[in-house]
């Protein structure tokens, strides 16, 4: 029906942490995300931005590999969000038409 329910956002936050697990396990040391589940989907960016960042953290936050992680945006709203939230070690950028956020293990 259209409403965002708990389960939804465990589901992105889980898709979040399986990616990073398996770019973990492969010994990557980044990878980027797009806006997950925000497009055809309808998940509410600010709150898909929100799980993203807080998953991110905290997987960054413990014994990994990964030392960055990118966010790629393709609308500048997006873009705006994630500029939005507090994310400590985050450069921001624009580079061949795409807005990018980073967040790095190490500052």
């Amino acid at each position: 029906n259209g409403t965002l329910k708990k389960k939804h956002c465990l589901q992105l936050r889980d898709c979040y942490r399986s990616c990073l697990e398996i770019a973990d396990g492969n010994h990557l040391k980044s990878i980027a995300f797009c806006c997950i589940s925000t497009g055809e989907f309808g998940f509410p960016q600010e709150e898909a931005a929100r799980i993203a960042v807080e998953t991110v953290r905290e997987y960054l936050a413990q014994n990994t590999r990964m030392e960055q992680v990118v966010f790629n945006t393709f609308k500048q709203k997006d873009y705006e969000i994630y500029k939005g939230i507090n994310i400590k070690k985050t450069s921001f950028w624009w580079n061949k038409g795409i807005m990018r956020a980073k967040i790095a293990k190490y500052s």
